[in-house]
């Protein structure tokens, strides 16, 4: 526990130094809460809207689209899923 909390107080996660170097294709809420907010708190807030997005996930049982596939295909998907549970 305490090598966490020491690597805590010395940088913010890679994640946080990446897109403060300009690196990357960061989301734009991002991006808005580091003009806006220390870089550590920005890393907790990335952590609870990820955490917030899996729980959701996990508890609807649906799935995020990847770039570039169709909605149709995920609709027959769902369809097939709900036939094959039934």
């Amino acid at each position: 526990m305490r090598a966490c909390a020491a690597r805590w107080s010395s940088a913010p996660p890679p994640l946080i130094q990446q897109v403060r170097r300009g690196r990357g294709r960061p989301s734009p809420w991002l991006i808005d809460l580091l003009k806006r907010k220390p870089p550590k708190l920005a890393a907790v807030a990335l952590a609870n809207k990820t955490a917030r997005i899996a729980w959701k996930l996990m508890v609807s049982g649906e799935r995020i689209l990847r770039p570039g596939e169709p909605a149709d295909r995920m609709r027959l998907a769902r369809r097939v899923a709900a036939i094959t549970q039934a």
